[in-house]
């Protein structure tokens, strides 16, 4: 078993998806996934890059690299 594999159960457990399956640092509840999936709905041409800016907004932070990479499901490997 990898080590953040008992980590990411626990995400998921709490309602939260990982951004990415190893040692994840961002976590999407399903919530404001599902959000998200009934908004697309309603209005296509929202990309999910303009959803998590406009999250990132509400929350007042910064979009990180990380999130915007996640969110345009790339997988990548981050250096320790």
């Amino acid at each position: 078993m990898k080590e953040s594999q008992p980590f990411v159960a626990t995400m998921v457990r709490n309602g939260y998806i990982p951004s990415v399956p190893n040692h994840p640092e961002t976590g999407f509840s399903r919530d404001v996934l599902e959000y998200y999936r009934v908004l697309n709905g309603r209005a296509p041409r929202l990309s999910i890059e303009q959803y998590t800016h406009a999250l990132c907004d509400m929350q007042g932070v910064g979009i990180s690299t990380s999130m915007m990479m996640a969110c345009n499901g790339l997988i990548f490997k981050l250096k320790d």
